[in-house]
C-alpha cells in the first residue's frame, strides 16, 4: 500500500464525529462529520466528551441570530462534562482519566480541547 494511503487510515482511525455548523439556520441544518481529533497546546486539556448543555444561546447562535456569530464552520456547544484523556504541557491540576466539568467551545464533539479551568467533577455528580 502507498504511504499516502497508510497515512489517511491512521486519520480516520483517530477521526472524531461532532455537530457542525456549516450555514446559519434552524437545529436541524447541522451536520455530522469526523474531524481530527483535538490535539492540546501548552496549557490545554483535551476531553472525552460525556455529557454536552443544551442551552436557548446556542439556539440562537446555531441560527446566526445571537448578538455575535462565529465564524463558520464550527462546532456548537459551549458546556461540558467529561474525561481528561490528553494534558498539555504546563497542566499540573489535571490528569488523563480524570472526570471534568466545565466551559469551552465545542461541546458538541465527542473530544474537545479546554483550558485547565475545567473542574474536578466527583461521582457524585
Amino acid at each position: 500500500m502507498p504511504p499516502h494511503e497508510d497515512a489517511a487510515q491512521d486519520r480516520e482511525k483517530f477521526a472524531m464525529k461532532a455537530a457542525v455548523v456549516e450555514t446559519f439556520g434552524p437545529p436541524e441544518t447541522l451536520t455530522f462529520k469526523e474531524v481530527p481529533d483535538p490535539l492540546p497546546g501548552p496549557g490545554e486539556v483535551v476531553v472525552d466528551v460525556t455529557a454536552a448543555g443544551v442551552g436557548y444561546v446556542d439556539g440562537l447562535l446555531v441560527q446566526g441570530l445571537y448578538q455575535v456569530k462565529p465564524p463558520l464552520p464550527y462546532v456548537p456547544g459551549n458546556e461540558f462534562a467529561g474525561v481528561v484523556s490528553a494534558v498539555g504541557d504546563k497542566v499540573t491540576h489535571l490528569a488523563v482519566g480524570q472526570r471534568v466539568m466545565g466551559t469551552a467551545p465545542g461541546a458538541f464533539a465527542d473530544k474537545l480541547k479546554a483550558l485547565p479551568l475545567c473542574a474536578f467533577r466527583p461521582r457524585t455528580i
